[in-house]
């Protein structure tokens, strides 16, 4: 997905697949990418780390999880919401 700033300050996410399963497909790819660049960078599981970067991984990882159960549990009806 892509944002995009428009000329009256509003802000839109375009997707930039052909459907919605390619965007979600992509979307997984970088987020698989992006946690094993923070997880090759944190080599000390004792360090300290800024409250507003634990709270962002929690965050994350609610969201994926609960969007892995949505489609573990079969209930896709193709509906949007």
């Amino acid at each position: 997905m892509k944002g995009k700033l428009l000329g009256n300050g509003k802000f839109i996410i375009e997707k930039d697949g052909h459907t919605d399963a390619a965007s979600v497909i992509k979307s997984c790819k970088t987020i698989i990418s992006h946690c094993e660049m923070i997880m090759n960078n944190l080599t000390d599981p004792e360090a300290n780390l800024p409250t507003w970067f634990t709270n962002k991984i929690a965050i994350s990882e609610y969201e994926v999880v609960s969007a892995a159960n949505y489609i573990a549990d079969g209930d896709m009806d193709h509906s949007d919401g």
